[in-house]
């Protein structure tokens, strides 16, 4: 059943993205269109429940190839993951939709169109929106530098601390970037962060040989 659902879904939805500029990925199950130096990605699927109900279930994410191109040098698990796949910054779009919209989006196999139309409606109305704010990557990085966590758009210390770090790298801010790593060195020293160190010291540490020290010194980054 959930693969006939599945199918129905794309089906449906994928003329639709196709006119808003978006390219379907089957095999990723994702949309994505580029938007100046960002790439938008929207992922839907079908989730199953023990009770035999079913449930449209998305994602939305940024990638900007500017920041990959550079924290992918010294992120071991980047690399292994895969450029391609690399988002910078992915959120459920529960957390974006509409109560309204959340709340139908249960699928039946009989009568589909109702909750397909309102996944349309938040996609087009909730998530793009919020994917060409942040598509601005001066707006995104504001939201991430703001002190009150309750103002960022991720809790995901991890992907806070990559996209600061490398994008104050990258604009050679030494200031923002020690404050990025103050803050990134408090959930390292946490019982969950402590796993992490490893990795993202070496990311400090590569980012600031790679676009900080050198610049202080007078030698081109990357040189």
């Amino acid at each position: 059943m959930k693969r006939e659902l599945c199918q129905t879904l794309d089906e449906r939805v994928t003329p639709f993205m196709d006119a808003l500029g978006f390219t379907f990925r089957k095999s990723k199950r994702d949309y994505r269109r580029a938007s100046g130096e960002a790439v938008q990605v929207v992922t839907t699927d079908v989730l199953g429940y023990p009770d035999g109900t079913y449930r449209i279930v998305s994602h939305c994410a940024l990638t900007f190839p500017r920041l990959l191109d550079a924290f992918f040098e010294h992120h071991a698990y980047a690399q292994a993951k895969g450029r391609s796949d690399s988002q910078v910054v992915t959120l459920n779009c529960d957390e974006i939709y509409r109560p309204e919209i959340s709340a139908n989006l249960l699928l039946s196999a009989d009568d589909p169109t109702s909750a397909i139309h309102n996944l349309e409606i938040g996609i087009k109305d909730d998530v793009l929106p919020f994917l060409d704010k942040y598509s601005d990557l001066s707006t995104l990085i504001e939201n991430l530098d703001d002190p009150n966590w309750r103002n960022r758009i991720t809790s995901d210390p991890l992907a806070r601390a990559t996209v600061r770090l490398t994008y104050h790298a990258l604009e050679q801010d030494r200031t923002a970037f020690d404050t990025a790593v103050g803050d990134l060195r408090k959930y390292l020293g946490t019982p969950q962060g402590t796993v992490h160190a490893g990795v993202m010291e070496a990311l400090v540490s590569g980012l600031a040989d790679s676009h900080l020290n050198k610049a202080q010194q007078g030698v081109a980054p990357n040189a």
